[in-house]
């Protein structure tokens, strides 16, 4: 499983060593810079780079189109109904971040919940403003979180989940975080499935961006008949 952290104020040798120790197999470092290697994956523990577009539709349009090659996860931060609206029907989009932060009491429905379906758009579930908030503010993030999940259900559009940690101090292990799910409605394997699709997310991208890879479903290469043998049925020669 993996967790997206905001860029962290200490070192990011010091960060993958606490997620490894709660029980990760990778982060995504948003907006990382230089920091975070274009391909960080190794034996050990993947860091994967993402870059966040915050900015109005007419703005991020453009923006997405001169990144897109830069990154791995590319995100856009939502908040609004136009800036839900622009990426959830961006296909190049991986992910639409903190999609009920803004202003707005309630900015996503169920139009966006079947575009983010259609075109394979994350909706993330940021569980940081339950861990770290208090009071009114808590409940209303929870509120915001249980409908949004009820949203994302319905329609069937894929999602992530977070705790939006900026470090070692405000990770929080899969276990943890499947807890607090559990406990104010979204349901342990829900949050679980949320955690493992940042990584899945980052192995599809990074097979998109070999050189072997056409479409999806095709490839370059040699053409081999044993590919494509069913093993159940049996050889007769």
């Amino acid at each position: 499983m993996y967790e997206a952290v905001h860029p962290p104020s200490e070192s990011l040798s010091s960060v993958t060593a606490s997620a490894t120790s709660v029980g990760y197999d990778g982060l995504v470092v948003r907006d990382g810079g230089a920091d975070v290697p274009l391909d960080g994956c190794d034996s050990d523990f993947d860091i994967v780079p993402g870059l966040t577009v915050d900015a109005d539709p007419d703005a991020a349009s453009g923006r997405i189109a001169a990144r897109r090659r830069e990154t791995t996860l590319l995100l856009v931060r939502g908040g609004t109904p136009d800036r839900n609206r622009f990426a959830v029907e961006e296909p190049r989009v991986d992910v639409l971040a903190a999609p009920t932060a803004g202003p707005n009491r309630f900015p996503f429905d169920h139009v966006l919940a079947r575009a983010a379906a259609r075109n394979g758009v994350r909706v993330e579930f940021d569980l940081g403003p339950v861990l770290r908030e208090t009071g009114g503010t808590r409940v209303r993030a929870v509120s915001s979180l249980t409908r949004l999940r009820d949203l994302v259900k319905t329609y069937d559009a894929p999602h992530v989940v977070t705790a939006g940690a900026g470090g070692s101090l405000s990770l929080r292990g899969p276990r943890a975080l499947a807890a607090v799910g559990e406990t104010v409605g979204l349901g342990h394997d829900f949050v679980v499935e949320g955690l493992r699709e940042w990584g899945r997310i980052a192995a599809r991208n990074r097979d998109r961006a070999s050189e072997n890879w056409v479409m999806p479903g095709v490839r370059r290469g040699r053409y081999d008949p044993a590919d494509w043998a069913d093993p159940l049925v049996e050889d007769d020669s």
